[in-house]
């Protein structure tokens, strides 16, 4: 599949994967995303989609092993995505739109912690996370991050998000994940700033980001 047709497949499963997450933001008061003329086709992504009802605490073991938290990834903005390491084509190419934005803005990966949460802790091991977040492609010191499963659906809640389980019993993956597809900003103290998907334009995520590398105090 070539690279056009891929991002056409992208967008396409992303609007199934992406509506139980808008509209649980919607419900919180948010505007309509989608009206024509509305926030979202104003270019106004960094304040329309802002909730400080989304997100909390996190704690995590990552792809070298070390278990951390939340605070450890204070000082810096965070992007954050739910995904897992078999994922076809949503998760990777996700993660090729974070890298392929940050190097056509020429916003340093560094200067953000990079972060994808494991939706399939039962196969994916910290050794399973390094492997794949060394992926040629995926942005620079992308963190791979494991929660136990016991306090998986508390954090995927917290981010409005969710998640199941779909067998496939010609696969010998034997099932898939299906989940909402959406990548979060956090600034330097972890405080949920917006939210943004593969079919926003890169110079709008790319103003979001050194709004909150400013806050920061970071440059670019």
């Amino acid at each position: 599949m070539n690279g056009s047709a891929r991002w056409v497949a992208l967008t396409g499963v992303c609007g199934l994967l992406l509506g139980a997450g808008a509209f649980w933001l919607m419900q919180t008061g948010k505007p309509d995303f989608s009206a024509a003329g509305g926030p979202r086709a104003r270019g106004l992504i960094c304040s329309a989609r802002s909730s400080a009802s989304i997100g909390g605490p996190i704690r995590f073991t990552d792809h070298l092993n070390v278990a951390r938290s939340e605070q450890d990834l204070k000082g810096k903005p965070n992007l954050l995505f739910f995904g897992f390491t078999s994922c076809p084509d949503v998760c990777p190419l996700t993660l090729q739109y974070i890298d392929k934005v940050l190097a056509d803005e020429k916003i340093p990966a560094e200067s953000l912690n990079i972060m994808m949460v494991t939706l399939d802790p039962e196969r994916d091991s910290p050794a399973e996370l390094a492997r794949y977040v060394g992926s040629n492609g995926f942005p620079k010191g992308l963190i791979g991050a494991r929660i136990d499963p016991e306090k998986l659906d508390e954090v995927v809640k917290s981010f409005a998000g969710t998640y199941r389980k779909t067998p496939l019993p010609d696969s010998r993956l034997e099932y898939t994940i299906d989940h909402t597809a959406l990548i979060y900003l956090l600034d330097h103290e972890w405080r949920f700033k917006t939210f943004f998907t593969p079919s926003d334009q890169p110079q709008d995520v790319a103003r979001c980001l050194r709004a909150s590398l400013q806050e920061a105090g970071g440059k670019t």
